[in-house]
């Protein structure tokens, strides 16, 4: 079985990881299948995706050759890189007929589509980690390509339900399979006598929730000024919304008590000397965060109606609070604060409800949904 994998970066973030952990699996326990994989753009976990696939290419960078019929259309995708021609990709992937092309992520579907169409017994699979705001942001004509992808894969419920409702995906195409991640190191328990330490993750931006979680900060820091407390941010921040937060933070008089330390290759040693985590996304399909804090016993805090987290939190190991209610957000926060008999057992809960989210559980889900597909099985 030979396979396509796009993925539209390979840079330190959700969908990238999960992906270079399953073809890790496939590499481990399905050797015989031919595995390549085509990189929109080039990112730190490059190095990481050459070495558990049989072929690696690189988009990232190409120059026009041509301006054949095939490369004009690569030319119109919406999601298009600049100043860069397709030709040579199209020449390097038609040299191998491929039973499934793999879309990453929504950006990488037209790419899929359009490579499918060179192939006509190629199947297309499309494993959707984003929500309804995101989609229309990242891929306004998403319900063009609706009727070329011959399965979806939804990282949570709520995704699987968005995609259903909001464009009409029979649920017989939608596989619903969560993702999955790996810690190193054990977790500890955190020293009382220092600050109670509330953590968040992710990249700086207005999904994420950034401002959301400076505001808790605010508001906790104002319900109980005494109280022993750091907020600490750990993701990618650009330069200027550096500048920007700073000077929030310094007008509140936040600077010594909230900081962000931007991207980590190594963020578990942050993770761990957290007490509560804060999961501030106002849209977030199923962050793999959620699930390596999890794994180390920190209690989550969500919104409502925002992620799929709340699926499994929903069953305890952390609250669940209305969307966007800054207030009670911090009360929750408070109360762990006040009661460490509950964050604790909360993050034992947490530890045990996302201990099967691992690649050994969930890659041969995945690869089940593969072979189906790959077989025309619809109903799987």
């Amino acid at each position: 079985m030979r396979l396509l994998f796009i993925t539209h970066n390979t840079h330190r973030a959700g969908a990238p990881l999960v992906l270079v952990q399953f073809l890790t699996w496939l590499k481990q326990h399905e050797s015989t299948i031919d595995t390549v994989v085509l990189d929109l753009q080039e990112g730190v976990l490059k190095d990481d995706f050459q070495a558990v696939c049989n072929d690696y290419i690189n988009l990232t960078g190409l120059k026009p050759k041509t301006n054949s019929y095939i490369s004009k259309g690569l030319q119109r995708l919406s999601t298009k890189p600049k100043k860069q021609t397709k030709m040579e990709l199209v020449r390097q992937l038609n040299l191998k007929a491929f039973d499934v092309i793999y879309a990453n992520t929504i950006k990488a579907i037209p790419y899929g589509v359009l490579l499918k169409a060179q192939h006509g017994h190629t199947k297309l699979i499309a494993h959707v980690h984003e929500l309804p705001t995101v989609i229309q942001l990242l891929l306004p004509d998403f319900k063009a390509y609706v009727n070329d992808i011959d399965r979806f894969i939804a990282v949570s419920n709520l995704v699987q339900h968005s995609l259903h409702a909001h464009w009409q995906i029979p649920q017989k195409k939608i596989s619903r399979v969560y993702p999955y991640s790996v810690i190193k190191q054990e977790p500890i328990q955190v020293n009382s006598t220092e600050s109670f330490h509330i953590g968040a993750s992710g990249l700086v931006d207005w999904r994420k929730g950034y401002d959301v979680f400076i505001q808790v900060a605010r508001y906790v820091k104002k319900q109980n000024p005494k109280l022993p407390i750091q907020f600490t941010w750990v993701g990618g921040i650009s330069d200027v919304n550096r500048i920007i937060i700073e000077a929030d933070l310094l007008k509140l008089g936040l600077a010594d008590v909230v900081s962000f330390v931007g991207e980590l290759s190594h963020p578990f040693e942050h993770y761990n000397r957290f007490d509560v985590f804060l999961m501030c996304s106002r849209e977030d399909p199923f962050p793999l965060v959620c699930i390596e804090v999890a794994m180390l016993k920190k209690p989550i805090i969500c919104f409502e109606k925002a992620t799929g987290t709340a699926e499994v939190i929903e069953q305890g190991g952390g609250e669940i609070v209305p969307y966007l209610d800054v207030e009670a957000m911090g009360d929750a926060v408070l109360d762990y604060a006040g009661h460490p008999e509950k964050r604790l057992a909360d993050g034992a809960r947490a530890q045990a409800l996302f201990s099967e989210f691992t690649p050994h559980v969930i890659c041969p889900q995945l690869f089940q949904v593969i072979q189906a597909v790959r077989h025309g099985q619809i109903d799987h």
